[in-house]
């Protein structure tokens, strides 16, 4: 009875070290299957780096008004009109009025911080007359005598169809469509502030958060004065441009070539042509002694030092 107890127990020790070994061939033709690029990047901890799904986010940047904000990919950009993520630019003038008026719902103001300036978000059900429905959530700043109001609008179809109760008929002035009633609007932003919301609007309303999280406030450049000057071509020294105060001039080997107006609009370069399509660029850096811009038509890199 010893004798099969103990091959029993050999049996057993031989089974799990086959089973070992097997796994770890396996376990090495995996990483066989990894080529060097992607083992580098793990090695590297970049891989480890992207935890934050906003990492991914497409970005949208003011160079002239120094700020940055991060929006998912889905998310249209400005659209015609209808959901998506609209971003307002607008010069203060105490004679005229915001570029968008006011209609927060009660209780949806909340004042947050930029950096060191303080901005407030809200959100709007409806504008201007009683019939309308709409889903916005803002963000609202003053920066550099501008007002900056970035806004994410959701889709009111969807939103009926998840909240009914929220609605209301007013056959007088809206015929059979469906509008708010007005009574419950602050219940329904309490209940989408605790995350009690129907799947797709507090999916939306929670977004409107993670955007408004990636707000950033940054120094804008006088691209004016730093592109004035002389500046030689990192790739061939023969090449030199300069600045003035209207003119771009191009020189190679010390013979001009050409010379034109040139219009600055932030970090747009636009250098006008007396025949043909004007000549555009975008400048990606700018110092006391760098300059480095993108030729838009083709996407040409060029790269100066100041002289």
């Amino acid at each position: 009875m010893k004798k099969y107890i103990i091959l029993l127990g050999i049996l057993i020790v031989a089974s799990i070290l086959i089973w070992q070994l097997t796994n770890i061939d396996k376990g090495e033709e995996v990483m066989d299957d990894i080529s060097v690029e992607e083992q580098e990047f793990n090695d590297s901890g970049r891989a480890k780096a992207i935890e934050d799904e906003k990492d991914l986010w497409m970005i949208y940047e003011n160079q002239e008004m120094g700020f940055s904000v991060k929006y998912p990919g889905d998310i249209e950009l400005n659209p015609d009109k209808g959901e998506g993520l609209y971003v307002m630019v607008k010069e203060i003038n105490p004679e005229e009025p915001s570029m968008l008026p006011q209609f927060p719902v009660d209780g949806s103001e909340e004042a947050i911080v930029l950096g060191e300036i303080e901005a407030k978000t809200s959100m709007t059900l409806g504008r201007f007359e009683v019939c309308d429905v709409t889903l916005e959530r803002e963000v609202r700043f003053e920066k550099n005598n501008y007002e900056i109001i970035i806004m994410l609008k959701g889709d009111t179809d969807v939103l009926a169809e998840e909240h009914p109760e929220y609605f209301t008929l007013n056959e007088e002035n809206c015929g059979d469509m469906s509008i708010w009633d007005f009574d419950k609007q602050s219940d329904f932003f309490k209940q989408l502030e605790i995350g009690e919301g129907g799947i797709k609007t507090q999916e939306w309303f929670d977004k409107f958060d993670d955007i408004a999280s990636t707000i950033e406030l940054f120094e804008t450049k006088d691209y004016e004065a730093l592109i004035q000057g002389v500046w030689i071509s990192v790739d061939d020294v023969n090449s030199v441009i300069e600045f003035n105060v209207e003119q771009k001039t191009d020189y190679y080997e010390g013979e001009k070539l050409r010379e034109a107006n040139y219009e600055l609009m932030g970090n747009s370069l636009i250098v006008e042509e007396e025949e043909g399509d004007d000549f555009e660029y975008e400048i990606i850096a700018i110092s006391e002694n760098e300059l480095e811009m993108i030729y838009l038509p083709r996407g040409n890199i060029l790269k100066y030092t100041k002289q």
